[in-house]
């Protein structure tokens, strides 16, 4: 995960590990988003600061069960207040 660009730092920042499970699975009629795993950066730690960026580099467990090819990662940033600053995703390619 990394930050950029001016302004002032998330307070609060998630970033999840998401299967997007399609209608039909385990009896579901409807298409869901099940969360298999979250971390959350601690950048107060010096080691995440990089010049004009924070950064932060760690592997997520997969969980048995979970496939691959339907995997995603969704980052959220929230201020002080709690109101939404950011928010992107990605697709995780086997």
């Amino acid at each position: 995960m990394e930050l950029k660009g001016p302004g002032r730092e998330p307070r609060r920042t998630r970033l999840l590990l998401v299967e997007k499970l399609p209608a039909g699975t385990e009896g579901s009629p409807v298409e869901r988003n099940l969360v298999r795993n979250v971390f959350q950066p601690d950048w107060g730690n010096p080691m995440a600061r990089r010049s004009d960026r924070l950064a932060e580099m760690r592997s997520m467990q997969i969980h048995e069960g979970a496939r691959a090819d339907r995997l995603r990662l969704v980052a959220v940033a929230h201020d002080g207040r709690g109101r939404l600053r950011a928010i992107a995703q990605t697709e995780c390619r086997e």
